[in-house]
C-alpha cells in the first residue's frame, strides 16, 4: 500500500521540521554578553544522560516546579487517567487495579524525578593551541 501523505500530514510537517532544523543548524552555546557563538566550546553528554534523555527531561520539568505546579501535573494525570477508561470500559473491578498501578507508577516516577540524581551534560572547552579539529558546529560563523 502507497504512503498518502494527505493520511499523514502531521507526520510529514514533523518530518520537514526535522530535515530543516538539520538543514540550517546553530551551535547550542552562545556567548550571554556578546550573543556570539560559542565555536571553542561544545556539551559533553555522558551515556546515562542519552539512555535517560526523554525520561530526565521530564524529571527535569517536574524538578523544576514549583510545589503547587505538581499537584496540578499530578491532577492532570489522574484525570487523563479516568477520561481514557470513559473511552474505554472496563469492568470496575479491573479499572480499579489500573488506577492503582497507574497511580503507582506516577507516584514512583516523581519520587525518582525529585530524589535521584541525573546525569548532565558538561560544557567541554577545546584547547586552542591544539591541533584537533573543531566539531562541525564550529565552522559556523559568529553573527
Amino acid at each position: 500500500m502507497p504512503f498518502k501523505f494527505s493520511r499523514h500530514p502531521w507526520a510529514s510537517a514533523a518530518s520537514a521540521a526535522l530535515l530543516a532544523g538539520q538543514a540550517f543548524h546553530t551551535p547550542a552555546l552562545r556567548d550571554g554578553a556578546t550573543g556570539a557563538y560559542l565555536v571553542r566550546c561544545s556539551l559533553r553528554f555522558p551515556l546515562g544522560h542519552l539512555l535517560t534523555t526523554p525520561f530526565s527531561t521530564l524529571a527535569d520539568m517536574v524538578t523544576y516546579n514549583s510545589a503547587r505546579q505538581d499537584k496540578v501535573l499530578v491532577v492532570y494525570l489522574l484525570l487523563g487517567y479516568w477520561i481514557w477508561r470513559l473511552w474505554r470500559p472496563r469492568p470496575l473491578r479491573r479499572a480499579i487495579r489500573g488506577y492503582a498501578a497507574y497511580l503507582a507508577g506516577v507516584l514512583a516516577f516523581l519520587a525518582w524525578a525529585i530524589l535521584v540524581p541525573r546525569p548532565a551534560a558538561r560544557l567541554a572547552a577545546h584547547d586552542p593551541r591544539s591541533r584537533a579539529p573543531l566539531p562541525p558546529s564550529a565552522s559556523i560563523q559568529a553573527r
